[in-house]
């Protein structure tokens, strides 16, 4: 028997997930109306188009994912399910640590400048500063 063949009925995306990855692969693989359990090799995909939809992933979601893994996870709905645990997992998204101290950065810059902030206007460089201007404590 061909699996080329084969005739998947078409079951249309059911999550959010499922309907990123059909766009992606509809644009990837040029075919409209792809189904959550079409296959991405007998679709006609092949290493060099996988290695851009894992591009598209990891830009639409901001998670890496081995090229590997679309070999084995060949459906919009078994690479689905893989992708959500990811997005689920922040330790698997490359960026985590950088974002995270990233935040931390930005949270410290806004203390810094909340208390510049409570402590009244500063005056510009150069100039006395007002003796009656009490600072609010």
């Amino acid at each position: 028997h061909d699996p080329t063949t084969t005739h998947t009925p078409h079951i249309p995306p059911r999550t959010e997930v499922e309907a990123e990855l059909a766009e992606i692969w509809e644009k990837v693989l040029e075919q409209p109306r792809i189904g959550v359990l079409d296959d991405f090799f007998l679709l006609g995909g092949h290493s060099l188009l996988a290695t851009t939809v894992i591009a598209e992933i990891r830009g639409r979601f901001g998670v890496s994912v081995p090229v590997r893994r679309l070999f084995e996870t060949t459906t919009i709905a078994d690479l689905a399910a893989d992708l959500e645990e990811r997005i689920g997992d922040p330790a698997d998204t490359e960026e985590h640590d950088e974002i995270s101290a990233l935040v931390d950065e930005l949270e410290q810059l806004m203390g810094d400048r909340a208390e510049d902030l409570s402590d009244g206007p500063q005056p510009p460089s150069g100039k006395p500063s007002n003796p009656s201007a009490a600072p609010n404590e």
